[in-house]
Parts: structure tokens; C-alpha cells; sequence
């Protein structure tokens, strides 16, 4: 019975190892494109941008068929913007230049993310939400920041609570009845 325990930890083990490597070096055993002269020169700018401005020199651009249509710097420190990531900034570019309806109608798989970093769990689940999957990066993350990031999730998922529409309403509720009391013009 012991033996049988340590051969499925050892193939666990071999399993979640393969998982890591793959997920960081997949876009090199399958290219869908290499990163061309004019992806790599506007990254350096879009770069440069963000340290003329005080932030980290991450930059993106996004390429729908090959053409240029979106490009964005880290901006969390200049505009103390939380969500100010790169990625993030050059997919809000791309719906600020077409607009919602466009950009949802844009084939995803025609879609390609370029980024000097590797994206961070919030990015990633933003390229996610919306359905693109192609993302070449320069820099990869460090294992540890993998690995902190699966605890988070694994401690996200334990301690989430669901509240019932009655919690929520009572919580209302209690709000407006204190706002009125408490209320002064």
C-alpha cells in the first residue's frame, strides 16, 4: 500500500513539473509568429514611455492579422492606477481605437499579445475573459511566483463565500437605514 502512495506522489510530482514547463515554454515548441523588427522596436518605446513616466519598463502591443492595432506601457505608478498593467492598458487601447462591438467581433484566434514580461495572473486572467490565447513574451516570471500564485488560488477558492440574495438584501437594508439616520447635507 505504501509503495503504490509513493509511485502516484512521485507521478504527481512529474506531472505538475511537466505542467510548468510546458506552460511557460509552449509558445516556443508551437510559434505562431516571430517577434519581427517593428513588434520589437515599439515594445523598446512603448518601454521607454513608461520610464520616462516613473513606472516599470513592461510594455505590450497587440497584433490582430499581423498589423498593429493596440500598444500600452505599465501606467500603476503614473496614473496610481492598480490596473494600469501593460497588457491590460494595450487590450483597453485596442477597444478604445474600435470600440466594443469591433473588438467583440474580432476573430480571437486572429489575435497575438506581445509583452517584454511574461504575463501576471491578473493579466492573464484578463487575456483569458476575453478568449485570446496567443501571448509571446521576452521575460519569464520565476517558478516561485507560479507556485505563490496556485496557493492563492487554492486559499481564494477555500475561503470564498457565496451570500445568499436575503444576506445581500438585509446588508442593503442596513445601509440605507444608516445612511438616512446618519444623513446631513
Amino acid at each position: 500500500m505504501k509503495k503504490y502512495l509513493y509511485k502516484i506522489l512521485i507521478l504527481v510530482i512529474i506531472l505538475l513539473a511537466i505542467i510548468y514547463l510546458v506552460r511557460s515554454e509552449l509558445f516556443r515548441l508551437f510559434p505562431s509568429t516571430d517577434l519581427v523588427e517593428l513588434s520589437k522596436r515599439e515594445l523598446r518605446n512603448t518601454a521607454l514611455q513608461a520610464i520616462k513616466e516613473g513606472d516599470n519598463p513592461v510594455s505590450a502591443v497587440v497584433l490582430y492579422n499581423y498589423t498593429l492595432v493596440g500598444r500600452g506601457h505599465n501606467t500603476m505608478i503614473s496614473d496610481t492606477n492598480a490596473a494600469g498593467h501593460a497588457i491590460i492598458n494595450a487590450l483597453n487601447d485596442v477597444v478604445k481605437t474600435m470600440g466594443w462591438t469591433k473588438f467583440n467581433s474580432l476573430d480571437k484566434n486572429s489575435i497575438i499579445v506581445m509583452s517584454t514580461a511574461e504575463p501576471c495572473q491578473f493579466c492573464k486572467s484578463f487575456l483569458l475573459e476575453y478568449g485570446i490565447q496567443k501571448i509571446e513574451f521576452m521575460n519569464k516570471l520565476p517558478i516561485d511566483y507560479w507556485f505563490t500564485s496556485y496557493l492563492d488560488d487554492f486559499n481564494y477558492e477555500v475561503k470564498k463565500r457565496q451570500l445568499e440574495p436575503s444576506d445581500l438584501q438585509d446588508s442593503l437594508i442596513q445601509l440605507k437605514t444608516s445612511r438616512q439616520i446618519n444623513f446631513q447635507p
